[in-house]
């Protein structure tokens, strides 16, 4: 069912359009998904956090387009969305290493690059193909007007949590987003660009688990020695490794079931690590040797087997104490700042191609050679 249209307020210093952008989806991809910054304040009932599996893309999403960061955006894993913006402009942003083209009316298809924001007027279609590897994520200015269910517009789709995307459905966006005046062009927002956010290529860093007793010491090094494949039976809940199995000691392989957290590496009874990722579940019965730490869980999110299949991913692990931790999230934080910092609007000319200038009728008329 189409969202009610609704009329917004002209926030101040800002002009904005009265009637919020609608788009019909022609097909809803695969791997795709309404994701924010996730619900909390309900794993003591067993529903899991959820939210973006790398929060910090999406985040880069959302500043492209002058969202908050925790906004609401589209998250695609494999085949992206097809999208017919039906009414008002809208301003969308990609981030990932995705195919992205606009269709216009008359049926010109012009490239999307990510790390930049683009205009879409009414009529025309975005094409998100497929992902080339990693994550990708969509944000619209104002956000995705997905459902909001227990606080967040996350779907979880084992518990259909939250709004799925759906083939043939329509979905809004919220009141548009409020970038500085300087970056205003009447009433339409400057479109803008940055440089891709350079993620740390080092190992995962890790804390001690809760059970890391439960390992001796060789089983230990063994972990953070070796270099670790990822196995194709990964998914939003988790990823599987593949490698040398460790040995757990006379403890046991099996605990009474406690808390849980994204980043946890669960080793069960076969001696092959799992980490647990943003629908991971609340509670687990298995040792848990370390966690991934929260700055690095993005860029674990992002290594994965590409849409053909034909390339694994490897990860090694390092282990940190929890105040480095502390520091490194502190670090990426303030290099995320630095990295907003960055953007700039698009210039008006110079940035335009051959696929650009033939998707507009330039030609007026004709003249004569002496005219």
């Amino acid at each position: 069912m189409a969202n009610t249209i609704a009329t917004i307020a002209e926030p101040k210093g800002m002009a904005v359009s009265s009637v919020l952008a609608q788009f019909e989806c022609l097909h809803s991809g695969f791997g795709a998904s309404f994701q924010d910054f996730g619900r909390s304040g309900y794993r003591h009932l067993g529903v899991p956090i959820s939210g973006a599996a790398d929060k910090l893309s999406m985040a880069c999403a959302n500043a492209l387009v002058g969202n908050a960061n925790e906004d609401c955006v589209i998250e695609i894993s494999m085949q992206g969305p097809q999208l017919l913006l039906t009414q008002a402009s809208a301003q969308v942003a990609l981030v990932g290493d995705i195919e992205a083209f606009v269709l216009f009316p008359n049926g010109h298809k012009q490239r999307l690059p990510s790390w930049r924001s683009t205009t879409l007027e009414a009529g025309q279609t975005l094409l998100c193909t497929k992902v080339n590897s990693g994550l990708a994520y969509l944000a619209v200015a104002g956000g995705w007007n997905a459902q909001c269910t227990l606080g967040s517009h996350s779907y979880y789709g084992r518990a259909e949590l939250g709004q799925g995307l759906r083939s043939g459905q329509t979905y809004g966006v919220n009141v548009k987003a409020q970038l500085p005046d300087s970056l205003l062009t009447q009433t339409k927002i400057a479109e803008r660009c940055a440089p891709p956010f350079e993620f740390d290529s080092a190992a995962l860093r890790c804390v001690a688990g809760p059970q890391e007793d439960y390992f001796d010491a060789e089983s230990i090094d063994s972990f953070y020695s070796q270099e670790w494949k990822l196995s194709m039976q990964l998914d939003r809940m988790g990823y599987r490794l593949e490698g040398t199995p460790l040995l757990h000691n006379a403890l046991g392989a099996e605990i009474a079931s406690d808390g849980v957290c994204v980043g946890a590496v669960q080793v069960p009874p076969n001696g092959i690590p799992i980490v647990l990722m943003a629908d991971g579940q609340t509670i687990g019965g298995y040792p848990k040797i370390a966690s991934v730490i929260t700055a690095d869980i993005g860029r674990l999110a992002n290594l994965r087997a590409n849409t053909s299949g034909a390339s694994v991913a490897s990860v090694r692990f390092a282990k940190v104490s929890l105040p480095e931790a502390h520091a490194i999230l502190r670090a990426q934080k303030a290099a995320f700042e630095d990295w907003k910092n960055s953007i700039k609007p698009v210039r008006d000319l110079g940035d335009f191609d051959s696929e650009t200038l033939l998707a507009h009728n330039l030609i007026g008329g004709i003249l004569r050679g002496d005219e």
